[in-house]
C-alpha cells in the first residue's frame, strides 16, 4: 500500500510543477538560479519517483495476486478432496480453479487501485478547486450523473456473469466425460452426435457471453462518458465566465486546470469502470463460496479403538450391526445388514445386478451413512479396488507407489509378481518407466485393472474393499492373480488383511472364509462357501479366452521425440510468428477488424485535438471564446460517440466471431482426430485447450488487439517532437521482450494443463497437486517481471523527456509559454499512450500464445477420415452385409 501512496503523491504534484514552470518562464523577472534548480530538481523527483513507485506498487501486487491464487487453487482441490465421489462433479471443480480462482485473485489489486483512484481524485479536486473556485463541483456533477446511469445499467451485470461462467462450466464438463471416454466413443460412432452436442453448449455459452458483453458495452458508455465530457465542459464554463468578466485567459491556470481534470477524470473514470470488475469478482467468489461450503462428506463410521489387537489374526476389523441405507425418495437400498469382517479373512459378497452389494462396499468406506445402525471400524483407512480402476497420469512405478518418495524397491517387485505384471513390464520398451498416459489410456483394460490391485497392495492398508476387481482380466491371468492375492498362501491372507470382495464369480467362492448372498438390498443366504453354494449356481461366470496383449510401444517413443519438438518450437515463440495473425484474422472475418480499426481511428483523433484546440485557444487571447467553447464541447462528443462503437464492434463483433469460429474448428480437429491421438496425449493437455486458450480468445485476445489498435492510432494522432524521440527506442525494446513474453506465455499455458489434469483425475496425492501449482506460476511470475520492466523502461525514456524539457524551459528562457503547457500536459498523455501502445503490442503478441496452440492443433493433429473418404453410405445403411478380414495384418506406428 506504501507505494501505491506514493504514486498518488507523485501524481497529484505534476498539476503544482507545471503551474510553477509557466509561471516562472513567463515572469518577466527571472528569479535566481537557486530557484531554477529547485525546479528542476523537483520535477526529476516527480517524473523519477513515480516512476520506481508503480513500479514497486506492480510488483509487489503480482507477488500478492499470485500468492492468493496459488492458495486458492490448493483449497479447491482439498475441497474437491472431502466431497463424496458420488457427488463430485470434476467440471464445476476445473471451472472454480480456473474462471473463478483468476477472477478472485485481482481483488487485492482491485481493491488497491480502487482506494488510490479515490484519493487522486480528492486531491485533483482540491488542485482543481484552487485553479477554477466555485467550478470545482462540476466534475463531481457529472461523475455522479455518470454513475446513476452505470448504476442502472449494470444492476444485471452479476447475473449475467455468474451465467456466462455457469455455461462454461457445462461445457466444460461434457467436455472431460466426453474426451475421458474417447475409445467408447469412437467405437459406438457417436462422435458427430457429441460435436454437434458440444457446439451446442458453446452456443448456449456465447449468447450468455453476448448478454454479459452488451451490458459492459452500455456501463463503459457511461462511464467514458465522464473523461471525455468532464474536461471539455468544465474548461469551456470557466473560459465562459472569464469572458463575461472580461478576465484575460490565465495561461498558467488553464494548463494546470487541464492537468487537474486529467488526474481528475482519468481516476475516476477507471474507479466507475472497477465496479464491472467487482461484480464479475463477486460473482466468482459466490460460486467458489457455494462450492466450498457445500457438504463434505459424512463419515458416520465409528472406531473402534478398544478392539484394536496387538495381533490381527481373528479379530474385528469391520463391523455392520442393523443398518440400513435409504438413496432418493427415501427408498431403501440396505435394509437390516449384519455382518463383520476379521483380519486375515476374505468375505465374498454375491447377488443380482441391483441388490445393494457397490451400495455395501461404499457404506464400509465411509462413502454412504448408514440411516439407521452402526458400522464400526478399527481404521477408517480402508484401501479400495474398483470394477472401473482409477488410475492416474504418470509412470508404472509412479502409479503404483503413489508418487511415493522414497520407493521401497522390495515391496514393489513383490506386489508387481503377484498381480502378474513382471512379464507385462519386460515387452515395454521403458520397462515401468513408461508413461501410461491419463487414466492409463496407453495400457489395456487388464494392465490397468493389474497396475491399480497392485497399488492397493503396495499401500499396505489393513482392511481392503474389492468391487469386482478382476473382471477386466482373461481367465487365465485372472485365476493367477486371485490365486497370488487370495489364494490360502496369497500376499492378503499373510498380511493379516482383512477382504471384502464383491462377486458372482461362484468358482472362486471356494477361497471365501465368509459368504453373503443379497437379493434386494436384504441378506438372503449367509455362510462357508459350502452352505451358500447351492443357492448361486445361476450367478456362474462364463469364461471368454480375452487377449490382454501388452500395450503398445508408441507413447514411449512419443515421448523421446517431444523434447526435440519443444526446441524446434523454441524459435517460433522468440521471434514470432506473422501466420498467427493470419490464422486469428481468419476467424474473425474482414469487417470486424476493419470497424474496431475505423472506430479506434476516429477516438484517436477527436481525443487528441483537444490538446492543441486549448493551445490555440489560450494564444487567442479571449477571442472567439464562443467557437472555441462549443468547438471543444463537439470534439468531446464525436470522442465519446466513436469510444462507444469501439466497445461495441470490439466485444460484441469481434470476439463472438473468433470465439465461435476457432472453438468449433477446435472440436471438429480434435473429435476428429484418431484414437492413437488420445493414446498418447494427456486429457489435461487437451482439456486445456478448451479451457485456458479458449478463455484467452474469449475475454482479452479481443481487447489485446482493440487496445493496441487504439494506442496506435493515439499514438500516430500525438505527433509532435517528443513523440518522435521516443519512438525509436519504443519500438526497439519490444525485441528483447518479446523474445522472452512469448516464451514464458506458452510455457504458462502449457504448465496448466498439469493442474487441470490433476482435477479431472481427482486426487490421491494432494503434495503432487500443490507441486504442480507452484510449477503453473513460474512462467506467470517471470511474465509479470519482465512486465514490470518493461514498464520501468518506457517511463523512464517518457520521464526523461519530460525532465529535458523543463530543463529547457527553465534555462532556455523560451517566451511562448503555451508550447511548454502543451508539452508538460502531453508527457502525462503521452507517457501513458507509449506504455500503454508497446504493453498492447506485446501483450497482443504474447496472447496469441493461445492462437499458436489452436494452429498447432489445426496442422499437426491427424485426422482419422483421409481426403479420399468421401463417400457416404446410404440412410438406410446397414441393412445387410458382410465384414471379411483376410490375411490381414496390424501393429502399432
Amino acid at each position: 500500500m506504501i507505494p501505491r501512496l506514493f504514486m498518488v503523491l507523485f501524481e497529484c504534484s505534476q498539476p503544482l510543477l507545471i503551474k510553477a514552470i509557466i509561471r516562472y518562464v513567463e515572469s518577466p523577472h527571472r528569479q535566481s538560479s537557486c530557484y531554477e534548480r529547485y525546479l528542476i530538481i523537483a520535477a526529476s523527483a516527480v517524473y523519477l519517483g513515480s516512476t520506481f513507485s508503480s513500479s514497486q506498487y506492480l510488483y509487489r501486487t503480482a507477488r500478492l495476486e499470485l500468492s492468493l491464487k496459488s492458495s486458492l487453487t490448493s483449497l479447491v482441490y482439498h475441497k474437491t478432496l472431502a466431497t463424496a465421489a458420488h457427488a463430485a462433479d470434476t467440471g464445476k471443480a476445473t471451472t472454480v480453479m480456473s474462471t473463478d480462482v483468476d477472477a478472485i485473485a485481482q481483488a487485492p489489486s482491485i481493491f488497491h487501485d480502487l482506494v488510490g483512484r479515490i484519493l487522486e481524485v480528492t486531491f485533483g479536486l482540491l488542485i482543481l478547486g484552487d485553479q477554477v473556485k466555485w467550478l470545482w463541483p462540476v466534475p463531481l456533477v457529472i461523475i455522479f450523473f455518470c454513475s446513476q446511469v452505470s448504476r442502472f445499467v449494470a444492476k444485471n451485470i452479476g447475473r449475467r456473469q455468474r451465467n456466462w461462467n455457469e455455461a462454461t462450466e457445462r461445457r466444460m464438463t461434457a467436455l472431460g466425460s466426453i474426451l475421458g471416454s474417447m475409445k467408447s466413443v469412437k467405437a459406438l460412432g457417436i462422435t458427430e452426435a457429441l460435436l454437434s452436442y458440444v457446439a451446442d453448449l458453446r452456443k448456449d455459452e456465447l449468447l450468455r457471453a453476448g448478454e454479459k458483453r452488451f451490458m459492459d458495452c452500455q456501463y463503459n458508455s457511461s462511464a467514458n462518458a465522464l473523461g471525455v465530457f468532464s474536461p471539455a465542459i468544465t474548461v469551456a464554463l470557466f473560459a465562459t465566465i472569464s469572458h463575461v468578466k472580461q478576465v484575460p485567459l490565465d495561461t498558467a491556470v488553464l494548463f494546470t486546470t487541464v492537468a487537474a481534470l486529467t488526474i481528475v477524470t482519468h481516476p475516476a473514470n477507471i474507479i466507475m469502470t472497477i465496479y464491472p470488475r467487482i461484480v464479475s469478482v463477486s460473482a466468482s467468489f459466490e460460486r467458489f463460496q457455494e462450492f466450498m461450503t457445500a457438504s463434505p462428506l459424512e463419515d458416520t463410521r465409528q472406531v473402534d479403538q478398544e478392539d484394536m489387537p496387538v495381533c490381527r489374526h481373528n479379530r474385528t476389523a469391520i463391523s455392520l450391526t442393523d443398518v440400513s441405507i435409504y438413496g432418493r425418495n427415501d427408498q431403501p437400498i440396505l435394509t437390516n445388514i449384519d455382518m463383520k469382517l476379521r483380519y486375515g479373512s476374505v468375505t465374498i459378497c454375491c447377488g443380482s445386478v441391483g441388490s445393494g452389494k457397490s451400495v455395501l462396499g461404499k457404506a464400509i468406506l465411509g462413502e454412504l451413512h448408514a440411516a439407521r445402525g452402526l458400522v464400526e471400524v478399527s481404521s477408517k483407512r480402508v484401501g479400495f479396488c474398483d470394477q472401473t480402476p482409477w488410475i492416474m497420469a504418470g509412470t508404472v512405478k509412479e502409479v503404483i507407489c503413489a508418487f511415493a518418495v522414497p520407493v521401497d524397491e522390495e515391496r514393489y517387485r513383490a506386489v508387481v509378481k503377484a498381480c502378474c505384471l513382471d512379464l507385462d513390464l519386460g515387452h515395454f520398451q521403458d520397462g515401468d518407466a513408461l508413461h501410461i498416459g491419463s487414466r492409463g489410456v496407453n495400457l489395456s483394460g487388464g494392465q490397468k485393472q493389474r497396475i491399480a490391485l497392485a497399488r492397493l497392495l503396495y499401500s499396505g492398508e489393513s482392511v481392503v474393499v474389492l468391487d469386482d476387481s478382476f473382471a477386466a482380466l482373461d481367465g487365465t491371468t485372472e485365476s493367477q492373480v486371485i490365486q497370488n492375492l487370495i489364494g490360502p498362501v496369497g500376499w492378503l491372507r499373510r498380511n493379516g488383511v482383512a477382504v471384502l470382495w464383491i462377486t458372482n464369480a461362484a468358482q472362486y467362492f471356494r477361497f471365501a472364509d465368509h459368504v453373503i448372498m443379497l437379493e434386494q438390498g436384504r441378506v438372503l443366504h449367509q455362510g462357508t462357501a459350502e452352505q451358500v453354494r447351492p443357492f448361486v449356481s445361476e450367478l456362474r461366470k462364463f469364461h471368454a479366452e480375452d487377449d490382454d496383449s501388452p500395450a503398445h510401444e508408441a507413447p514411449a517413443r512419443l515421448a523421446k521425440t517431444q523434447a526435440k519438438k519443444d526446441a524446434q518450437n523454441d524459435l517460433y515463440r522468440q521471434t514470432g510468428d506473422m501466420s498467427l495473425y493470419t490464422f486469428y484474422f481468419k476467424s474473425t472475418g474482414v469487417v470486424a477488424p476493419l470497424a474496431v480499426v475505423g472506430t479506434t481511428a476516429t477516438y484517436a483523433v477527436f481525443n487528441t485535438v483537444p490538446t492543441y484546440w486549448i493551445k490555440y485557444w489560450a494564444d487567442s487571447e479571449g477571442s472567439n471564446t464562443a467557437i472555441f467553447a462549443i468547438g471543444y464541447v463537439f470534439i468531446a462528443f464525436m470522442a465519446w460517440a466513436a469510444t462507444s462503437a469501439h466497445m461495441w464492434t470490439t466485444l460484441c463483433l469481434l470476439a463472438k466471431r473468433s470465439g465461435s469460429y476457432l472453438h468449433n474448428a477446435l472440436a471438429i480437429r480434435i473429435f476428429g482426430a484418431p484414437l492413437s491421438y488420445f493414446v498418447a496425449t494427456d486429457i489435461g493437455v487437451t482439456l486445456n485447450r478448451f479451457g485456458q486458450d479458449i478463455d484467452l480468445v474469449d475475454r482479452q485476445l479481443p481487447n489485446s488487439f482493440a487496445r493496441f489498435a487504439t494506442q496506435c492510432c493515439k499514438m500516430t494522432a500525438q505527433v509532435i517532437v517528443m513523440s518522435l524521440v521516443q519512438t525509436e527506442v519504443a519500438f526497439a525494446v519490444p525485441r528483447v521482450y518479446l523474445r522472452t513474453s512469448r516464451q514464458l506465455r506458452v510455457l504458462d499455458l502449457e504448465a496448466k494443463a498439469s493442474l487441470y489434469s490433476g482435477f479431472h483425475e481427482t486426487a490421491a496425492v494432494e503434495q503432487r497437486n500443490i507441486d504442480a501449482v507452484d510449477l503453473s506460476m513460474r512462467p506467470v511470475f517471470l511474465m509479470r517481471c519482465l512486465n514490470r520492466w518493461l514498464l520501468i523502461v518506457l517511463e523512464l525514456i517518457v520521464n526523461t523527456v519530460a525532465i529535458a524539457i523543463v530543463l529547457l524551459a527553465v534555462m532556455g528562457g523560451d517566451e511562448r509559454v503555451t508550447r511548454i503547457g502543451v508539452a508538460l500536459n502531453l508527457v502525462i498523455l503521452t507517457n501513458k499512450t507509449l506504455i500503454a501502445l508497446v504493453l498492447g503490442f506485446t501483450d497482443l503478441e504474447v496472447s496469441l500464445g493461445a492462437i499458436s496452440r489452436l494452429k498447432t492443433v489445426d496442422e499437426m493433429i491427424p485426422q482419422e477420415d483421409l481426403p479420399q473418404e468421401t463417400q457416404m453410405p446410404p440412410r438406410q445403411w446397414p441393412i445387410h452385409g458382410d465384414l471379411v478380414l483376410n490375411n490381414l495384418c496390424t501393429g502399432y506406428r
